[in-house]
């Protein structure tokens, strides 16, 4: 039992640690989750991406260095974001 718990915290740790992160702006930890990728290398590139409340703890941490509950909705609340490439 104690193998079955432990193998699955390594890999929810191990699914994490693997999420790609994009850098939206000028500010110290502006950052959002990938979650989708597709025709990369072209004129119709698209990234879709996700902002989470670790990147929104990451932006209270590294650029108001404060994390509170108040800092990460007010982030949250702020945080659509869109992120397109046309060549």
């Amino acid at each position: 039992m104690r193998n079955m718990i432990l193998i699955a915290a390594l890999l929810a740790m191990t699914t994490m640690a693997a999420a790609e992160t994009i850098y939206y702006g000028s500010r110290a930890g502006m950052v959002v989750t990938v979650v989708k990728k597709s025709n990369l290398n072209s004129t119709h590139a698209k990234i879709t991406t996700i902002h989470t409340r670790e990147n929104a703890i990451q932006f209270c941490r590294e650029y108001i260095q404060k994390v509170t509950k108040k800092c990460i909705a007010d982030n949250l609340a702020e945080g659509k974001v869109l992120i397109s490439a046309e060549s």
